[in-house]
């Protein structure tokens, strides 16, 4: 296949699914092309090429075919479990109280290849919901692959599908058959199946089911788009969304992008994006979002909040509290010809306001957060922890500009702030500034050499510009990382994770 052939078929495939052959794809596109070439008995590619360009019923039986070969996701239930952390704990409970009076919900999962997706957020709605029928319920799953449909609607699944499900939850939602396991039937009939385009298709359309979503999951799909299939996708996922409604997607799949219609709504494990009236309007506050995390991360896996040191538990503790000003003759903060005892009380004074900030903002009280540690900073002018509390309170709000003006306020009170580079990283990534993010990771490297987590998102930024050696050099740097930790220690905040899975997912990036 020369050049000129290879990119008509990009192009082709762009304009029929809205699926984009990478340069790393590249590979097993031409061994699928010439799997159906032989399959078809046809003379070349030309003619293979030929074929798909016309439109007749041959043409269009054989596009059904074709995609199966271009969609080989595979999947497993409950994937991504700070995404369904956030599921069970937050976003789900909301829809419920939202949606009481109605009794109605209703869900999308877009691209849930065989099923495990949608049969996931089934499980938690029964265990959510005590009295299911007194509901409508509406789960839908769609798959561009018919093969994966056909699969879903059975609901028969191998170990493989439930390697990082509790065997209690096997046990109780699925039968055993064969040489694998079923679906509980209750949970099966939850769940609708579609063979859907989410390029070609229509929506919202009432006539298919498709409108006022309350939830639309569509994870690790966009990755195989380009950017204006995206936009226009995601623009019309918005206008099928219910006000308030929530948009879940792959965590490094809308990096730089700031669709409209819908605000980021930062949590340790993910982002997720929330329909509004208004982009200038305040993200809703939620008890359960408590940090800004970031747009990118582990391509489409894992999310992360920068530290300094990986260390077991420690993700909400800031050991320069009430350090800030150690700094020009200063210790511990506080000017040392002050007598002793004005010191202690100083000190008490701002422990108990930073105990007080920290639990307001534990329980997403973020404008509480901002008056309290106003009031701190204008008692106390150069105190670091609060200008991060400022800060980061801001970026939850969706009031960038004034997050990164704190952000800056931190850097001075401390110039070797790595805590502030990476807000500050995140912050350009949201606003859609990526060149200005990655020089915020690389300074994020160079104040902390061991940060993991800068050398993973700034992987993931190079893979969106097809850069895969600056790519793969990031992630070998954070994978050897990794590999100097105790196989079982917990890093913040995947909360969820060990340093071994962490490391194994790096590793089957690195060798796919």
């Amino acid at each position: 296949m020369n050049d000129y052939l290879l990119k008509s078929f990009q192009e082709l495939i762009s304009e029929q699914t809205g699926l984009h052959i990478r340069v790393q794809d590249y590979r097993n596109f031409k061994k699928a092309v010439a799997g159906r070439v032989r399959s078809l008995k046809l003379r070349d590619t030309e003619s293979y090429y030929r074929l798909l360009s016309t439109e007749s019923p041959n043409s269009f039986q054989e596009w059904r075919e074709f995609t199966r070969s271009l969609t080989t996701g595979e999947s497993y239930f409950f994937r991504d479990r700070g995404q369904f952390t956030i599921l069970r704990g937050s976003i789900i409970p909301d829809i419920i109280r939202r949606n009481r009076n109605s009794g109605s919900i209703r869900i999308w999962s877009a691209g849930c290849s065989t099923g495990e997706e949608p049969y996931s957020v089934a499980v938690l709605l029964k265990e959510l919901i005590p009295l299911k029928e007194h509901w409508n319920i509406t789960i839908i799953g769609t798959d561009i692959n018919e093969e994966s449909i056909i699969k879903a609607k059975e609901g028969h699944y191998g170990e493989w599908s439930f390697r990082h499900v509790d065997d209690s939850v096997r046990s109780s939602y699925f039968i055993k058959q064969g040489k694998g396991w079923r679906i509980d039937k209750e949970i099966r009939e939850m769940v609708i199946f579609k063979v859907g385009n989410l390029l070609k298709d229509t929506f919202p359309d009432a006539a298919t089911g498709m409108y006022e979503m309350d939830l639309i999951l569509c994870r690790n799909v966009f990755i195989y788009f380009d950017n204006n299939t995206i936009s226009s996708v995601v623009k019309k996922f918005t206008e099928t969304l219910r006000k308030d409604g929530v948009l879940i997607t792959g965590h490094a799949e809308l990096y730089a992008k700031r669709p409209e219609g819908l605000l980021p709504k930062m949590y340790p494990e993910s982002v997720i994006y929330q329909k509004t009236d208004s982009l200038s309007s305040s993200i809703r506050k939620d008890t359960n979002s408590v940090n800004i995390a970031p747009v990118v991360g582990l391509s489409n896996k894992f999310q992360t909040l920068s530290k300094s040191k990986i260390t077991p538990n420690t993700a909400g503790n800031d050991n320069r509290a009430v350090k800030s000003l150690q700094r020009e003759g200063k210790k511990d903060g506080f000017t040392t010809n002050k007598d002793a005892s004005a010191e202690v009380i100083e000190k008490n004074e701002l422990k108990a306001g930073l105990v007080d900030i920290e639990a307001s903002y534990s329980e997403g009280k973020y404008e509480e957060v901002l008056s309290k540690a106003e009031a701190l900073i204008n008692k106390h002018s150069d105190f670091y922890a609060a200008y991060l509390f400022v800060a980061k309170a801001g970026a939850n709000l969706g009031e960038y500009e004034k997050a990164a003006t704190w952000c800056n306020k931190a850097i001075e009170a401390d110039y070797a702030s790595d805590k502030a580079y990476y807000l500050l990283a995140h912050i350009a990534e949201v606003q859609g500034d990526v060149e200005e993010a990655k020089a915020l990771f690389k300074k994020v490297i160079y104040l902390a050499p061991s940060d993991i987590a800068a050398y993973i998102e700034l992987g993931a930024l190079y893979e969106r510009e097809n850069d895969m050696t600056r790519a793969n050099k990031m992630r070998s740097t954070a994978l050897e990382l990794l590999d100097h930790l105790p196989p079982e220690t917990s890093i913040e905040p995947y909360r969820e994770y060990t340093a071994k899975e962490l490391a194994q997912y790096i590793r089957n990036m690195l060798t796919t």
